[in-house]
């Protein structure tokens, strides 16, 4: 450890401004190109629903609500991203709306992609003729809500099983669409109903499996609408269940329905309660087994899911007794009680197996007719965290995470999932926030970590102290009660000092005593983080002075010289549109701040006097990572250099020249939202997505071949 710290502190305090003996060495190594490759964590978002082709075995697709879709690899037993074509630009489609297996080609599928209603880019409709591989945008553009209310809901696409090219879509506001030329051309066909509920619309269309010409749709508020002419009209069946969350067809004509107050069947034009057990709970997932017409599984949608299962066409239940099992070392007790079950699945093509979804994961039982079923995540290639900060210290851990839901994770390896998150719900390792929302470690002692973070669901919130790289933690003590820390900093080789900004109660705290006392801070506005969703980096510790601290706020840089106790106005014209200030670490006083818009500022003398980069346009998001040959620093910019191309961008002499270093066939497309280079290996960098997770870029001696496809218009 001791070798860590010599090395870094001694590579830190060589730094010049200009870097020429090592200038060489840098060019050549950036003119590479960059690999991209998620970092292994395993699942962590909502997986809504798995699709299976009725024609190819081993043909199964997955749709998540942040995170975009994905294909099995049954070789790998892996998951396949195969919507990383879309850029930030159009990171809306990210959310996953719906989607659909051609019934008569099992290399066609849809998807109906958009995450959030009010996104200034709508939501749209792709088809792939290639499992994926490439996408044709159809012209059929709407708002779409993957991460809104009611996303557990569906199937929202359908295709007929008798008529080739026939599609209907169920939107959430602007009524139920057809088409029967396989998208190209659309038609509304049923209006929103002034009784339905806003913004869930037809959540659930399916095409029976007995009638050519028939067809189903539910709306939230009004019922189940039929159609007997192939979706053309369509009329409100009376007595049918008003919230249905989802609907499935049986071979023998039979609908199934899954509603919040119970299970319900249409049978001969008529509507049967069949709620098991009497248990009249909120139900989503449920299945019809494609092989025998008369066998039911539905699951309640809860922290703790019940399955049951029917085989007489839901006359009688009986309780599904489950083993669940993770190939995700951390998963907690709690996520595997299948929480929130959306998608349940009979395969097709595989007799016995049946796949199920549920908040964090997808599960696959491979004999369903044994007892207790036996249900395995597989997480591998499936990435869908949504990325609050990131640090790459020196030593300890490769890379330090904080994410939303799940904690976040002490990093040993990018390539093996992480054995436990940080906090309680693993095993005792610390406390639990549900959000970390920002992870740092000291300057000169980068063992010495701390975190904060934030339980939405209840607004409280903590922080904690490790001494160990993050092997444990130990909780703060002395925050007040109701207290929702969102940003910490440590000062600089005295890592009992730290300063932490709050959401409520105005700006902060700091503490002198590793976070046993502390004390609200003086001279600061009030309130400098908004909100839970927010991503600014408004603090720094000085990278080598102890106990200096700098926060931008309401247009100026504040800096404190006694921990964070006091603070005064050092700079007044911070510019419009900050987003990140970096204080470079071993060096004192060096600070940049990222001003989107307004570009890079660098200051070397501890904020009195800042000077834009020149070269840079925009910058977004900023980081810091150790120089090549191990001496210097490497900057790292999401933003424009120059030609005005938005990218991710490489200096290696504070700011002169830029090698922009992401993938156009490979774009980190799902809204990039923190950064953090790497102080162990010149290069590397880490970023963070607002749902598929957390990507490194490394650079490479030799072109590897692309991942991911463009997309094709």
């Amino acid at each position: 450890m001791e070798h860590h710290k010599r090395r870094f502190v001694g590579m830190l305090c060589t730094v010049n401004l200009f870097l020429l003996q090592h200038w060489s060495i840098a060019a050549n190594l950036t003119r590479a190109p960059y690999s991209w490759r998620n970092v292994a964590i395993g699942g962590g978002g909502y997986v809504l629903d798995v699709v299976c082709s009725p024609l190819k075995r081993n043909v199964v697709y997955l749709r998540t609500d942040v995170g975009g879709f994905y294909r099995w690899r049954a070789r790998t037993s892996s998951w396949v991203p195969i919507t990383d074509c879309f850029p930030a630009s159009k990171s809306n489609y990210y959310g996953g709306e719906a989607i659909a297996v051609d019934p008569f080609n099992a290399d066609t599928v849809y998807i109906a992609a958009g995450k959030e209603m009010g996104n200034a880019l709508l939501g749209s409709i792709f088809k792939s003729r290639d499992g994926g591989r490439h996408w044709k945008q159809l012209p059929l553009n709407l708002p779409m809500g993957g991460n809104g209310d009611d996303r557990w809901a569906g199937p929202r696409l359908a295709l007929s099983p008798f008529i080739h090219g026939l599609l209907l879509f169920g939107s959430r506001d602007n009524g139920l669409w057809r088409s029967s030329d396989g998208g190209h051309h659309w038609n509304v066909v049923c209006t929103k109903d002034t009784r339905a509920r806003a913004g869930f619309g037809f959540n659930s269309v399916v095409f029976s499996a007995q009638n050519p010409t028939e067809a189903y749709a539910s709306e939230p508020g009004c019922g189940v609408f039929v159609s007997h002419d192939g979706g053309t009209t369509w009329l409100r069946l009376p007595h049918s269940p008003a919230h249905v969350e989802r609907l499935a067809a049986s071979s023998t004509g039979s609908i199934y329905a899954s509603a919040t107050n119970g299970v319900y069947l249409l049978r001969h034009s008529a509507w049967h309660n069949i709620t098991p057990m009497g248990n009249k709970g909120r139900y989503c997932g449920i299945a019809v087994n494609p092989r025998h017409s008369h066998e039911v599984l539905v699951a309640t949608q809860s922290t703790r899911a019940h399955l049951y299962q029917s085989t007489d066409g839901g006359r009688t239940w009986s309780v599904v007794h489950v083993r669940v099992e993770s190939s995700v070392p951390w998963y907690s007790q709690s996520m595997l009680q299948l929480q929130q079950v959306a998608g349940l699945t009979y395969d097709p093509v595989v007799a016995g197996r049946v796949w199920l979804t549920d908040w964090y994961a997808a599960y696959r039982c491979d004999d369903f007719r044994r007892r207790p079923a036996l249900f395995v995540s597989h997480e591998r290639g499936h990435e869908e965290v949504v990325v609050f900060t990131l640090a790459a210290p020196p030593a300890g851990p490769l890379l330090l995470s904080g994410v939303a839901d799940v904690d976040g994770f002490a990093h040993k390896s990018l390539t093996r999932f992480p054995t436990h998150g940080y906090g309680s719900w693993y095993h005792g390792y610390g406390p639990t926030f549900g959000d970390t929302d920002q992870v740092t470690w000291c300057a000169g002692k980068p063992l010495n970590l701390a975190r904060v973070g934030v339980m939405r669901w209840n607004n409280t919130g903590g922080g904690a102290y490790s001494s160990d790289g993050g092997q444990s933690w130990t909780a703060f003590t002395g925050l007040a009660a109701g207290c929702m820390p969102e940003r910490i900093a440590i000062s600089a080789g005295r890592p009992q000092s730290m300063a932490v900004l709050t959401l409520h109660d105005g700006p902060g705290y700091a503490s002198l005593d590793g976070g046993k006392i502390w004390t609200r801070m003086q001279g600061l506005p009030a309130h400098i983080v908004p909100g839970v969703w927010y991503w600014n980096v408004p603090m720094a510790a000085d990278g080598r002075r102890p106990g200096v601290f700098y926060i931008c706020a309401g247009g100026s840089l504040y800096r404190s010289i006694d921990g964070g106790l006091k603070w005064n106005v050092r700079f007044k014209e911070v510019p419009n549109g900050f987003t990140a200030l970096v204080a470079t670490p071993g060096i004192a006083g060096d600070l940049w701040m990222a001003c989107a818009n307004k570009g890079l500022w660098h200051s070397i003398d501890g904020g009195r006097t800042f000077h834009k980069i020149a070269a840079v346009n925009t910058a977004n998001l900023l980081s810091e990572g150790i120089g090549a040959g191990g001496r210097g620093v490497a900057l790292f910019v999401v933003g424009t250099v120059r030609s005005g191309k938005h990218g991710i961008f490489l200096s290696t002499d504070y700011g002169a020249s830029w090698k922009e270093i992401d993938t156009p066939n490979q774009p980190i497309g799902d809204v990039p939202e923190c950064i953090a280079g790497s102080w162990r290996k010149f290069g590397e960098v880490f970023i963070g997505t607002n749902g598929r997770g957390v990507f490194v870029g490394k650079p490479e001696a030799h072109k590897l071949p692309p991942v991911h496809k463009e997309l094709d218009r």
